[in-house]
């Protein structure tokens, strides 16, 4: 390795640390700092590049500009490296622009030892999209490790896999289809939704807000950040130990995101009627049999310590709840005070309120997550805030 290519690898994981929460929570400065750092190695390194691209598409650091974003990061993606070889096919996939050249990028991927690419491919050929044949299907599903999540369900399934049916035809590599692809992408804006007048949390389910390979590559991404969840509120914090949330749970913090998640949680936030910097960063959640949420509030008490940041971002106005997966029972949530229980389906959402107009709490908001009997639950939480929650966009 040559001294200059140490230097640039020394200045990118300076640049991703300095956003990383490690020496306390990043400000915009440090946000500018990553992108002037970013733009000195990215010529050279196509990591640096699409991390250029995902903060360009946030508005972190620097303007935000789709079109840059789209055009640095279809650029990083002809360096070649299977993971952003892996999230060019996914946006290309879920576009629906040719799943010819998603196949070509996935398959790509997979070869250069990206397990995702082939978790996913193996998941939507179980849902009856077939990227490749069956002989290479039955062998990406048996170099699975024993931590990819399923991999005891797709152990069976795949055996069960027709033993003939109609493959995608794989296509040659095409920048003009993939920068279609990714414009097509471009997010749509979200409708506005009021407060309620009284105490009632307005619960409203919405359907298809992701799709299922939205919800595959969410859990694959965010499967080895998994741990015992915590719970925010100090009052609740003592009864973690006797089982008041029993998850496992990770945080995609700024410099974890990818461009496809970046999509995923625009596509989020439009669903819950915000502009995405109202929103906590994405909390994913994986209940197994046993594991539950007992019942509480998502709103904040003033006197949470380190965490409500009350006075910055306001309460916690509204949440949604998407299931990333429908395969197992029990696990619905429920509202004691109104009576409802709700089981979504695999990209699905449960929108409610936390507190009125006025910003009062809704005690009627009160819900838990009912225990799983059998499967494992996914699910992913977006936390809504009354005032700008991202740290390059506050004014604290």
């Amino acid at each position: 390795m040559s001294l200059d290519r140490q230097q640039y690898l020394s200045t990118f994981r300076q640049a991703i640390e300095r956003i990383s929460g490690q020496h306390g929570e990043p400000s915009l400065r440090d946000f500018q700092g990553t992108v002037s750092d970013l733009q000195k190695v990215a010529p050279f390194m196509p990591g640096a590049k699409a991390k250029l691209a995902v903060l360009t598409a946030l508005g972190a650091g620097t303007d935000r500009d789709d079109q840059r974003a789209n055009t640095l990061f279809m650029e990083s993606a002809m360096g070649g490296l299977p993971p952003i070889v892996r999230e060019l096919g996914v946006i290309v996939l879920s576009s629906g622009i040719n799943d010819g050249i998603a196949a070509t990028l996935l398959t790509r991927a997979v070869h250069g030892g990206d397990w995702i690419a082939g978790f996913l491919i193996v998941k939507e050929a179980l849902r009856g999209r077939y990227l490749l044949d069956r002989d290479p299907l039955i062998a990406i599903a048996s170099s699975f490790a024993e931590t990819v999540p399923f991999k005891d369900e797709i152990d069976e399934a795949i055996k069960e896999i027709p033993k003939q049916f109609i493959t995608v035809r794989p296509e040659e590599f095409d920048p003009i289809a993939c920068q279609r692809a990714l414009d097509k992408a471009s997010p749509k804006a979200p409708k506005n939704i009021p407060g309620p007048t009284t105490d009632e949390p307005e619960v409203a389910v919405h359907d298809h807000v992701l799709s299922p390979l939205e919800c595959d590559y969410l859990i694959a991404i965010s499967c080895a950040a998994m741990q015992p969840s915590k719970v925010v509120s100090a009052k609740d914090a003592g009864s973690l130990q006797a089982g008041f949330r029993t998850s496992d749970g990770a945080v995609i913090f700024p410099h974890m995101l990818d461009l496809p998640t970046v999509r995923i949680l625009q596509k989020l936030s439009s669903a819950a009627g915000i502009e995405p910097q109202f929103g906590e960063f994405l909390s994913l959640l994986r209940y197994r049999p046993g594991q539950e949420y007992k019942p509480h509030h998502d709103f904040l008490e003033v006197d949470d310590r380190d965490y409500s940041m009350i006075a910055r971002c306001g309460q916690r106005s509204a949440t949604l709840l998407t299931y990333l997966n429908d395969d197992y029972s029990g696990g619905e949530t429920a509202f004691p005070a109104l009576d409802f229980k709700y089981k979504g389906k695999t990209g699905s959402s449960v929108y409610f309120r936390n507190t009125d107009r006025n910003g009062k709490p809704i005690q009627k908001s009160l819900h838990a997550g009912c225990p799983i009997v059998q499967g494992q639950k996914w699910m992913a939480t977006l936390w809504v805030r009354e005032k700008p929650f991202w740290p390059w966009i506050r004014d604290d």
